[in-house]
């Protein structure tokens, strides 16, 4: 009986525990009455913290109650569909069903933010917010005020709604949670061998440039570090730097929130 359990415990650590459908909805903003590009990502938990893509499921996608459309999943586990937004600006939820024949289920939400492309767009690095610091909200509550805000985030938690809790427990303006990542490495199976293989995936990642595309107000991006810094210069937009003066280039440099905030 000792061994019996024993073996149990080295089983459970091997497959993990509750395996089952993980499900991937990242936000997405679009100007009112434009098209939006809803994605979802489908997975399966194989073996411990493994997660499969799950090529061939259905998916059905839906903007808080409105009709559905379904699309089936590819080999990297995504689907997605075009469905009109909203004419009004507001937040709306997208839901994402799939039901597997054995009737197992698999639910995500994600939010769609819908636009006036008129009100001007500020580009945020959440990475250089800090989190106990009140100065950067006070900061961000006064821009939100003339304008709309995206942040852009590097921490792989942001699909399991960690930097949606963290705007709301830091009381920030709400936004869409965007990954700055523009290369997510994660293992999966070769059909022929039927070994682990590693695949670079970039299709999460919503660019600075396609974003500047559908919103021409998009004009500045606030930042602590260089890396970022580069990057809102390289999509046209002005850095604005905080309290990080060696960050090099054409910026500007705000010796801290405050200033922002004024």
């Amino acid at each position: 009986m000792l061994r019996f359990g024993i073996l149990s415990m080295v089983l459970a650590l091997v497959v993990g525990c509750g395996g089952g459908y993980v499900m991937t909805v990242p936000d997405q903003v679009v100007p009112a009455g434009r098209q939006a590009a809803l994605i979802a990502m489908l997975q399966h938990y194989e073996v411990y913290k493994w997660a499969r893509p799950e090529e061939g499921s259905v998916l059905r996608f839906s903007i808080d109650d409105g009709p559905m459309l379904a699309a089936y999943t590819d080999k990297l586990g995504y689907a997605g569909v075009t469905m009109p937004a909203p004419s009004v600006d507001g937040v709306y939820r997208i839901s994402v069903h799939h039901m597997d024949p054995d009737g197992d289920e698999a639910r995500g939400y994600g939010s769609l933010f819908v636009w006036d492309p008129r009100r001007a767009v500020t580009a945020v690095d959440l990475d250089a917010v800090g989190e106990e610091d009140s100065s950067a909200t006070e900061a961000l509550v006064r821009v939100a005020q003339d304008s709309n805000i995206i942040y852009l985030t590097s921490d792989p938690g942001w699909h399991d709604m960690k930097a949606r809790r963290r705007l709301e427990r830091q009381m920030l303006p709400n936004g869409p949670i965007l990954l700055w990542q523009r290369e997510k490495w994660r293992l999966t199976q070769d059909d022929r061998l039927r070994t682990p293989k590693l695949v670079i995936d970039t299709r999460m990642v919503s660019p600075l440039e396609q974003l500047r595309e559908q919103f021409s107000t998009l004009c500045r991006g606030i930042t602590a570090s260089q890396d970022s810094a580069d990057a809102f210069a390289a999509a046209g937009l002005t850095p604005v730097v905080i309290d990080s003066p060696k960050v090099k280039g054409e910026v500007e440099h705000l010796t801290s929130w405050a200033q922002l905030a004024q």
